[in-house]
């Protein structure tokens, strides 16, 4: 996790030349807030709720798609950011 927020704190220079630990400490990061998030607004705040369709992760009480969905896009946007940044105008 403090590999991500030391990423948030270099701007978006990581993304010029991004370590394993870079993505892995952006995923993590992701990943916490979600947990978080997820578990503020549907067990404490009552905001909304999951169908019984969604699997969930027992441990966690957090829907199976958003921990899947953020352990793909970090990486995923990291990637592309990348290329946008890199790529010659």
């Amino acid at each position: 996790m403090s590999v991500g927020l030391r990423n948030l704190r270099q701007g978006r220079r990581w993304l010029l030349r991004p370590t394993w630990a870079h993505v892995v400490g952006f995923t993590t990061l992701g990943l916490a807030v979600i947990v978080v998030f997820d578990h503020l607004t549907t067990h404490v705040w009552g905001l909304w709720s999951y169908s019984d369709a969604m699997p969930m992760i027992p441990v966690l009480e957090v829907g199976l798609i958003p921990l899947l969905m953020w352990s793909v896009l970090p990486p995923l946007l990291s990637w592309v950011a990348r290329r946008q940044i890199n790529e010659p105008r």
